[in-house]
């Protein structure tokens, strides 16, 4: 019989003092945020849903436009959250009724199964593995030379997002994978097309917008059914 081996996320490990204080301050701060901003119905119908989208995502096939977008996308995005990056792509191509490129850059733990959704569902995908991004960085970033923007890159993960990417598909727009578009971004195409650099920016969304849309509205803007 297999015999579990204890781990650091055993129950002793939340018991010690400094894990213990740390979700005593954390959890109730968090809770607290679930509710005054999402609601807690709403909250877990999208946890609901984060779980049933890798399914629906392998259905979707190729997605029904044969125009092709003379405009480069980059997403940095691993096994965790590829399906948030697949739904944010869909998103954007059925707003701009074409399939721009694509340009994936894994974090390392991208599978080659969900590799294969996003190549079903937009064809012609560049994906960079680690190996070749570690080969771009060096030659253009040489660490002698740059020492300290390596050292923050080795201990920020989120420095790759400023760096690899623009490295590796240089000019693209890089998008975070939990954005969704509802329309045509006229104004971000508009500055790619000028070559002005442009970054955005998060901003507080006002309550009685609402934060979630139906499943069923994503779906069919994103051309997911259920």
């Amino acid at each position: 019989m297999n015999q579990r081996l204890p781990s650091k996320h055993s129950l002793l490990h939340y018991l010690k003092p400094g894990p213990l204080l740390y979700h005593l301050l954390y959890y109730p701060r968090r809770f607290a945020h679930i509710a005054s901003t999402y609601g807690w119905g709403n909250y877990l119908s999208a946890k609901r849903g984060q779980r049933t989208l890798p399914a629906k995502l392998a259905e979707v096939g190729r997605v029904p436009f044969a125009q092709q977008m003379d405009v480069s996308f980059s997403f940095l995005t691993g096994s965790k959250f590829w399906d948030q990056t697949a739904l944010c792509a869909l998103s954007l191509t059925h707003a701009l009724q074409a399939v721009p490129q694509f340009t994936i850059v894994s974090d390392g733990s991208l599978q080659e199964q969900q590799m294969q959704v996003l190549k079903d569902m937009f064809g012609d995908i560049r994906f960079v593995g680690v190996g070749t991004s570690e080969e771009i960085v060096e030659h253009k970033l040489p660490r002698e030379r740059y020492p300290q923007l390596r050292g923050e890159r080795d201990q920020y993960v989120l420095m790759r997002k400023l760096l690899d990417v623009q490295l590796v598909a240089p000019g693209s727009i890089y998008l975070d994978s939990d954005m969704i578009f509802w329309d045509s971004p006229t104004d971000l195409l508009e500055l790619y097309n000028r070559r002005t650099p442009f970054f955005m920016s998060e901003a507080s969304v006002p309550q009685d917008l609402g934060l979630f849309a139906s499943s069923t509205d994503l779906y069919k803007h994103t051309g997911i059914f259920p």
